[in-house]
């Protein structure tokens, strides 16, 4: 419906960049990168002076995972003397990808001293999740949060303690997904998505806290944070086509149903691109418990292929491990071991990954001889 009115608007007044700035956004959030594109694109043609064309258009350049017209994008924007933390969040991340680190602390270092440094924090927190490294991830996740708060930034500062709740119950399993049978991971995962419910209770918050429980295999509490979403946002298209269905998908999983997982999360496909890969992985693991190899390969493959959806998401490297999983190809383990070369090493996953690959260069000598 925002859509129909953003385009009657734009058709209406042709030479208003206005509603463009709307129509941008929105496609981005749904996951329609090539169309945020181009009517950001347009923005910039009416008035290449103001800053959210240039943010608007970054965004879904990333999200496509052209890096160098990300690059082009922020310099076109500073040359016209626009700036936005936005555009340094953009420049950290594709130096991240791009394995440069210098630059990378360049744009670290701008936060410097401003009331948003915060921000600085929570980069710094998912590249350091992105590298499996779990202790300093959780210490900058914690001085995020503080930063945030002090700043009186709570809505930020809950949403960081949500997304490290999230981090937190994908990292503590072996396989994938936990068992639900852990006190110590419940007692954590309780008291990380308490903190962020108690600082804001918006749907990103909620809808992440619900499916942190519902991986961990507590149903009733996911389930009542799902109904609570459901009362409020009844004609919200992103919860009831993603974040719910994801949520119930979860829970299926935890029980073992993962043939009805992949059909909870058919619904998700819609949208699964605005959604920091969770959708892929969960139905990827789905398909690696049903033994359909191709399926669960086409999926951890969208997730590799697809890096500026989320270019600081702890799931990548999960993901290319379930490809080493699915193919029980010991090149592609090693692949693993590049991306968490520096995690810390008593990863659940990094062990089992280890055992794994051993067995399989095993298997290997065994066959040849």
């Amino acid at each position: 419906k925002a859509i129909e009115a953003l385009e009657l608007w734009r058709n209406t007044y042709p030479l208003d960049y206005i509603p463009l700035i709307g129509l941008s956004d929105i496609y981005e959030r749904i996951g329609q990168s090539e169309k945020a594109i181009a009517v950001a694109s347009e923005g910039l043609r009416l008035d290449p002076d103001y800053a959210t064309s240039y943010v608007n258009l970054a965004e879904p350049q990333m999200s496509l995972g052209r890096f160098s017209d990300v690059k082009e994008t922020c310099r076109r924007a500073f040359e016209r003397n626009c700036d936005s933390y936005f555009f340094h969040q953009f420049l950290f991340q594709t130096a991240f990808v791009e394995n440069n680190p210098a630059t990378a602390d360049e744009h670290l270092k701008w936060f410097g001293g401003r009331n948003d440094e915060y921000l600085a924090l929570d980069l710094r927190t998912g590249a350091a999740a992105f590298c499996g490294q779990w202790r300093a991830s959780q210490d900058l996740s914690r001085r995020s949060i503080e930063m945030a708060t002090r700043s009186d930034a709570k809505e930020v500062a809950a949403q960081y303690a949500a997304e490290q709740a999230l981090r937190i119950v994908f990292w503590s399993s072996s396989t994938g997904i936990p068992g639900s049978d852990s006190t110590q991971l419940r007692t954590v995962l309780k008291a990380q998505t308490n903190k962020a419910l108690n600082l804001e209770r918006g749907k990103e918050v909620i809808s992440r806290a619900a499916l942190v429980m519902a991986v961990a295999g507590q149903a009733e509490y996911s389930s009542w944070l799902a109904d609570e979403l459901r009362a409020e946002r009844p004609k919200d298209i992103l919860l009831s086509e993603l974040w719910l269905p994801l949520i119930r998908a979860a829970t299926l999983i935890q029980h073992s149903k993962y043939r009805e997982a992949v059909g909870e999360l058919e619904v998700t496909k819609r949208f699964e691109c605005a959604a920091e890969f969770y959708p892929q992985y969960l139905r990827g693991l789905a398909y690696l418990k049903l033994d359909k190899v191709d399926e669960a390969l086409a999926e951890f493959d969208k997730i590799l292929d697809n890096r500026g959806e989320a270019p600081l998401s702890s799931i990548y490297p999960l993901a290319q491990l379930g490809r080493a999983r699915a193919k029980k190809d010991p090149f592609e383990y090693k692949k693993f071991f590049e991306l968490w070369k520096d995690a810390d090493k008593d990863m659940p996953a990094l062990i089992a990954a280890r055992k794994e690959f051993a067995n399989l260069r095993g298997s290997t000598e065994i066959a040849r001889t």
